[in-house]
């Protein structure tokens, strides 16, 4: 930030809001743009003080910060204010004023002592703000000092307890100044004048004695020694009369007592000149960027419920600093490549010289901009990214050389390849005029500047493309004798071996250059690195030294005092320091012989990764021809491995030894536990989920532990302590279904008194409800009105839950449909004394239940209204209710306390027998999770409902089975998209053998991979209504064939090239060799050519790009063959003319044959995606059918319950709540019937996605869809 930028005001950093801190945009990016140091100063102090009249005061402004802003809403948190720091150019002076400490309005004091963290972790100078004198009441009211060993830790994991880790506080903590307000006292002591400094001093002596009330005496006292490296102190005056205190900020220094008016000024003095700039550990300067990391940092962690961490926070600070630092660097060398280089280089000596400059004062960039790069791994990003721009570097000069060299050639050799053409050297003394020229143009290019390093490779290329024609001027030439000829061929051949010699001399010396410039780049990276490690290693030292001579002050100052128990503390802590000193000079030590060892060592292995890369172009060729070979081996064992990770994934079986906190209830806000909710999306078997609810302190964790066949597991009592709130999960193997995983949710105690809202409560049940497949309601004693009350959380759930996103219905009707996904109801009653009879005849469990729900009646009663609905919700809601009894399982009390350290024998014989029972019913009974239409619900789907339900009420919302369901499906069309494109990929590879015969081959294989994908698709899909994902699924696949026809065509090229290539080299060596330059020559090359041809068609398995590579090659003979037809001194002008026109006789047939099979070609695929459509038609008409069916069982379901509850409801008497039930019940019946005799209603949907298809068909294709109309018309039949 430059000196004169200027903030007109304050404005809030941190906001504090309903006891939640959120960090300032807007200040953040204030801080953002200033790029000089910071000197940080923060005051903290009680409300109402004057603090914001100091910091306004240190801006040399009156007003600014509120004089009482912080007792406001608007202003709560912690206010800053940039501005140039006024005696030290290239600073900025951060100024941070905070909300008033122990305001009795905020009630919980929480939020103060974060302030209070926070204004320390962010400032270097640390004003406390107070009035009067320091007493001890201003030392009990510095409480919050005591406290932060419980709100910052120094290292993110310490291996010591809380004192320790504090000790190092001192290395980061910033310098103290504890500012007195309102001072009316004379600095005097024992009748002698004294500083403020001395009697900030004495106020922190410590008091002899080891009583508790001599500990908290001590306590923040210590805090404050211990803490912070340098502590001052500064006294103020009243300022004016106290009349004129609320109008502080408007007075005139007139009006001000003049001592005041002092004392501030040397205040202000003193921080402008002391306050030294915000240093982290190893002396890392922070600007306004890194101060904005930190704030965000330490922000996060607390609302993480973290505690703020200076090793996390410097390390999340480097990673910034630290990628910035590489973007910079790899910008610079950009930068300075762009300017200095200009392509193409004349030599390869050269663009090295440049690279080498650039790369090292780019890695001093970095060096510069970059700290706690502990393991190297940016230097080595940076590094991977220099050797990467250096590799295009490379190869951009290469192709501008080969460019301009390519142009050149064409622009100097166009001539003669127009005279040659024009057959003017086809004559006696032709070969000779035609090399000669050749010659003269060579040294023409030669002449030429700025070819680059190309510049020989280029034109020795060039000149052997044209080997051909030179052959065939050489071999009209009849001036020459055959064995002219013969010394003409070995001259040029031994020309061309020189030229080879000198390029693979020129390759070498390249090559040898470059591995010179890596060994020098190493070198120099080396020694970059050395000196680095040698300058943190100093610094590191420096810190250590530094700490280590407060701790022997501080143990002076203890001794002298005679303070055993703090000496001891102290001794051990400067030990510990002392021996960390040592390791810290060993390690570093070490480090640095160790690093150039291991550089040398990858100088060694780049060296020689160096000479692979760089090696000749035929190597490179090679290997990738072998590459190539290897691909579907390598697809093969990918494939067999992705098979192998996928057993493992699905027949991986959940281990926990303990539960852990799935859903966290803090502060009344319900949060999902990342590290939790991994566990269920690693299970890819279905899940039976138990939750159980009840009142706090019944018994609920036990019931789940036994589930879980333990005694431990779910803390019995835990519901009620604050870190064991919300649901509780354990996933454990099914004992009785071995390809499912039973999963146990326990919930925190309802009904706690304690927690004042009850809101939660309702939460805590609906998410029980919506999350399980068995639903146990857990109490105590017996099923009575009290035990139907406490039970209300039922009653609000059609305010708790929705089925349709979009209900156009009232709530009781939404309602309705409840029953449909609701889990299966358990009333389990603990402590349970009576006998099971009604009217002296005995009853089951159950029976005692249902009597217990039946309706009382109530006429108009409120009352009795009131009671019965609980009872009308479970009886609706829930579809099977099952109930148990338990008797006390002990009459010991003290076993009672403990029973989770009880051998089960020791129970009452019948609670253990009932225990028995409800665990056999729950293994044997206890069904699948499932949501609408029959949706198996995996460990994984699990997730994403949980994820979804928690998301929905902490916006506000009403959790939605019908959302829920989209969410879910969304998440599941898209893996199961991916694994059916992924199967078809791996059915391809496996299938297809390239190249194919035919391409009908490769289509015949891709329908049959395709109708496997789409099968496996519909298998693992559901709510696909629109076809989305289908028609995705389609597209991809569509895709992946195209790759699998352009792949097909590649290798059948290849392949055809090179065997051409092997069958035309006897063709070729003649042509060069003159063999067919004689009378009857062109009938021999005719007979050679059809030789070739006549053995290319032998050829087994070319591929489809059989013909296409033969008549290129054709073509490519043609001017060949008729230079050798013209100079055919056997044939007459009209038989050469008979030739040319049967020549091209030829190739327009050829020709012809090529195009016919290209129009067979795209006639197979045509066909090939009509067979794609009739696939699509049919297995979409049956996943509609199994849907439809699924969707008519549901149906059955809820109408069959419905008609269950209306009929107990008619024979009860309950006749006004029966004609309600019976017309949602007639909807549902009415719906039913719709769905069940409207077969064809599947078929029109069929139709729609025909016609949504149509969108996409092209002209061409229509005769394709009126196929695909047709084969509808047949099925509606």
């Amino acid at each position: 930030m430059a000196s004169e930028f200027h903030m007109p005001g304050p404005v809030c950093l941190i906001e504090n809001n309903e006891k939640k801190l959120m960090v300032n945009q807007e200040a953040l990016k204030i801080l953002s743009a200033i790029t000089q140091p910071v000197v940080v100063v923060a005051i903290v102090g009680l409300y109402r003080t004057g603090k914001s009249y100091l910091m306004n005061k240190l801006t040399g402004k009156k007003q600014g910060f509120s004089m009482s802003s912080t007792v406001q809403g608007h202003t709560k948190g912690i206010w800053m204010w940039c501005v140039p720091h006024p005696k030290k150019l290239n600073l900025t002076l951060v100024l941070l004023d905070t909300e008033g400490l122990g305001d009795v309005e905020k009630g919980d004091n929480q939020n103060d002592s974060w302030i209070f963290a926070l204004a320390i972790l962010l400032s270097s100078t640390f004003i406390y703000n107070s009035m009067g004198a320091i007493n001890q009441q201003a030392m009990d009211q510095l409480h919050y000092v005591t406290e932060l060993t419980d709100r910052i830790r120094t290292k993110s994991s310490p291996d010591k307890d809380d004192v320790e880790d504090s000790a190092d506080f001192v290395s980061f903590f910033p310098d103290f100044v504890w500012t007195l307000r309102d001072w009316t006292l004379n600095l005097e002591a024992d009748g002698q004048p004294i500083t403020a400094d001395k009697y900030l001093e004495n106020s922190l002596k410590l008091k002899p004695g080891i009583s508790q009330k001599d500990k908290n005496f001590n306590l923040p006292r210590l805090c404050i020694q211990k803490f912070f490296p340098k502590k001052n102190c500064f006294v103020f005056h009243p300022p004016t009369e106290w009349k004129k205190l609320v109008r502080l900020e408007t007075l005139l220094d007139d009006d001000l007592d003049p001592g005041f008016i002092q004392q501030v000024s040397e205040f202000c003095s003193y921080i402008f000149s002391h306050s030294k700039i915000k240093i982290l550990p190893r002396g890392i300067k922070v600007n306004g960027p890194r101060l904005e990391s930190l704030v965000l940092t330490y922000v996060n962690a607390i609302n993480s419920g973290d505690l703020p961490c200076m090793e996390n926070a410097v390390l999340a600070l480097a990673q910034i600093e630290n990628s910035a630092a590489v973007q910079k660097a790899i910008a610079f060398y950009d930068q300075q490549m762009g300017q200095k280089v200009q392509l193409p280089t004349e030599t390869l000596q050269e663009l090295l010289d440049l690279h080498r400059a650039s790369e090292r004062e780019a890695i001093q960039v970095f060096i510069r901009s970059s700290f706690e790069d502990v393991d190297l791994s940016f230097r080595k990003e940076l590094e991977i990214q220099l050797e990467k721009k250096w590799d295009d570097l490379c190869k951009r000069n290469l192709q501008v050389s080969s460019d301009r060299c390519s142009a050149l050639l064409q622009d100097i050799f166009s001539p003669l390849e127009e005279e040659v053409k024009q057959r003017i050297y086809s004559k006696p003394g032709g070969y000779h005029l035609f090399i000669q020229k050749t010659q003269e143009l060579k040294k023409k290019y030669l002449h030429e500047p700025k070819k680059g390093i190309q510049a020989e490779e280029i034109l020795q290329k060039y000149l052997m493309s044209k080997d051909p024609v030179t052959d065939a001027i050489l071999h009209t030439d009849l001036t020459l004798t055959e064995k002219e000829k013969e010394i003409e061929l070995e001259r040029v051949k031994a020309e061309s071996a020189q030229v080879a010699a000198k390029m693979l001399e020129e390759m070498q010396i390249n090559h040898q250059q470059m591995t010179e410039q890596r060994e020098k780049s190493h070198q120099e990276r080396m020694k970059q690195l050395t000196e680095k490690i040698e300058r943190d290693r100093v610094q590191l030292l420096a810190d250590q030294e530094r700490i280590l001579a407060l701790k022997l002050q501080e143990q002076e100052q203890c001794l002298k005092a005679e303070f055993r128990e703090e000496r001891i503390k102290l001794q051990e802590e400067i030990q510990d320091l002392q021996m960390r000193n040592r390791e810290t000079k060993e390690h570093v030590k070490a480090e640095s012989v160790q690093t150039p060892e291991e550089m040398m060592e990858e100088i060694k292995y780049q060296q020689m990764m160096g000479q692979k890369e760089k090696s000749d172009q035929e190597y490179v060729k090679q290997l990738i021809e072998e590459m190539e070979k290897d691909r579907d081996q390598l697809l093969t064992e990918q494939d067999k491995t992705l098979a192998l990770n996928s057993q493992e994934t699905m027949a991986f079986k959940p281990v926990m030894e303990a539960p852990i906190c799935l859903i966290e209830n803090q502060n009344e806000q319900l949060m999902v536990n990342p590290k939790a909710l991994k566990i269920p999306d690693k299970i890819s078997q279905p899940v039976v989920v138990v939750a159980i609810v009840g009142p706090y302190h019944t018994g609920k964790s036990y019931l789940m532990n036994r589930l879980a066949g333990q005694n431990h597991g779910f803390r019995l009592g835990s519901t009620v302590r604050s870190e064991t709130k919300g649901i509780w999960m354990w996933c454990v193997p099914h004992p009785s279904k071995p390809d499912h995983t039973l999963i146990l949710l326990d919930t925190e105690g309802l009904g706690d008194v304690k927690k004042g809202d009850t809101k939660n409560d309702s939460w805590i049940f609906a998410l029980a409800v919506l999350l399980s497949s068995t639903f146990v309601y857990n109490s105590m004693g017996t099923i009575n009105q009290q035990a139907l009350e406490q039970l209300h959380y039922v009653t609000e759930l059609t305010e708790l839950i929705r089925t349709k996103s979009s209900s156009g219905t009232e709530e009781v009707d939404d309602s309705t449909e409840f029953v449909g996904f609701f889990p299966d109801f358990i009333w389990t009653v603990r402590d349970f004394s009576l006998e099971l009879k009604i009217d002296k005849s005995p009853i089951t469990e159950d029976e005692y239940l249902e009597d217990a729900l039946k309706l009382i009646p109530a006429g108009r009663n409120p009352k009795i209204q009131n009671s019965n609905l609980p009872r009308e919700c479970i009886r609706r809601f829930f579809p099977k209710r099952k109930c148990f009894v338990f008797d006390r399982p002990t009459s010991d009390n003290s076993f009672l306390y403990q029973i989770e350290e009880v051998p089960e024998h020791q129970l009452d014989c019948n609670f253990q027998m009932k225990l028995k029972k409800f665990r056999s019913y729950i293994f044997s009974h206890a069904k699948t999770k499932t949501v609408r239409e029959g949706i198996i619900i995996t460990g994984k789907r699990l997730a994403t409902l949980v994820e979804t339900y928690v998301n929905t009420i902490n916006s506000g919302a009403v959790p939605c089975l019908e959302n829920a369901v989209t969410t879910l499906a969304q998440c599941e069309n898209s893996v199961a998209v991916q694994k059916a494109a992924d199967h078809y990929s791996k059915e391809m590879a496996q299938c297809l053998r390239l190249p194919t015969d035919t391409l009908q081959e490769l289509l015949d294989v891709h329908a049959a991979c395709e109708r496997k994908a789409i099968a496996l698709f519909m298998e693992h899909s559901f709510k696909d209504d629109k076809r989305e994902f289908q028609k995705n699924l389609l597209d991809i696949i569509g895709e992946k064939m195209e790759d699998f026809v352009l792949q097909n065509e590649e290798a059948s090229d290849k392949y055809c090239q090179a065997e051409l290539k092997q069958l035309s080299e006897p063709l070729m060596e003649n042509i060069s060799r003159g063999i067919f330059s004689v009378p009857g020559g062109h009938a021999l090359y005719l007979e050679a050519k059809k030789k070739v041809e006549q053995d290319y068609a032998q050829v087994p398995r070319k591929g489809v790009k059989a013909n296409e590579v033969l008549q290129t090659f054709l073509q490519s003979q043609a001017a060949i063959e008729e230079s050798i037809l013209q100079s055919d001194k056997g044939l007459t002008d009209a038989e050469k003319a008979i030739a040319v026109e049967q020549a091209k006789k030829e190739a327009a047939e050829k020709e012809q044959e090529l195009l016919k099979h290209k129009n067979q070609e795209q006639q197979q695929k045509m066909e090939a995606q009509q067979r794609t459509f009739q696939e699509h038609i049919a297995q979409l008409e049956m996943k509609i059918k199994k849907e439809r069916e699924n969707l008519l069982r549901e149906l059955e379901r809820i109408l069959e319950h419905n008609l269950k509850i209306q009929e107990e409801l008619l024979m009860q008497g309950f006749r006004k709540q029966y004609e309600k039930l019976k017309k949602e019940t007639d909807r549902q019946q009415e719906e039913y019937e719709k769905t069940k005799n409207n077969e064809r209603s599947w078929f029109s949907r069929l139709l729609e996605e025909a016609f949504r298809a149509l969108s996409t068909v092209s002209l061409q294709d229509l005769e394709l869809f009126a196929e695909i109309m047709k084969y509808l018309s047949l099925l509606n039949k």
